[in-house]
């Protein structure tokens, strides 16, 4: 059976929106009717059968945005499908220590809405993009720092982990 998914997002850079958009290319190819939005764009969660949610974890933390949005729609998201996934620099290099820190921002997530019940979580590499309208409606002070990580980052986005885990995530809608 379809579902009506929105799949929404925070982001800084950019990055985080190309997985949101790939994730929701795997979910319409599964049969699905998908929206993909960021966090501050999504105008209501109402018409929707479930809700995919990802964001960054910049220095540590989950996009503020992406917090916000959850803290709003935490009731509504408690009595929908929900499934979460974070983007970060953490899963470049998947030590066990890297890791463990990822895995603590996808609870602080499940915090956010205590009563949900995530069909599935994940927890993808980053980077982070220098260039693209996410990236021109930061500050330039975010623009500086960006730049300034950027440069000794790789792209730790694994596509093919990607579109596994939302193929995986469509046939659990």
């Amino acid at each position: 059976m379809s579902s009506k998914v929105l799949v929404t997002f925070g982001t800084m850079t950019g990055t985080t929106r190309e997985v949101a958009e790939a994730i929701g290319a795997e979910l319409r190819a599964g049969g699905h009717a998908v929206e993909v939005a960021r966090v501050d764009e999504a105008k209501s969660i109402d018409d929707f059968d479930a809700v995919v949610a990802g964001t960054p974890v910049m220095i540590g933390m989950l996009n503020g945005p992406f917090r916000k949005f959850m803290r709003r729609n935490a009731k509504k998201l408690a009595s929908k499908k929900v499934a979460w996934f974070l983007v970060c620099g953490y899963m470049n290099e998947p030590t066990d220590e890297n890791v463990n820190s990822a895995r603590k921002r996808v609870d602080s997530i499940s915090g956010l809405v205590p009563d949900a019940n995530p069909l599935a979580t994940a927890m993808f590499g980053g980077a982070i993009k220098t260039q693209g309208s996410d990236f021109e409606r930061l500050n330039p002070f975010l623009k500086f720092m960006s730049g300034k990580i950027a440069a000794d980052m790789k792209d730790g986005r694994d596509w093919n982990a990607i579109k596994a885990w939302a193929r995986h995530l469509a046939a659990k809608l």
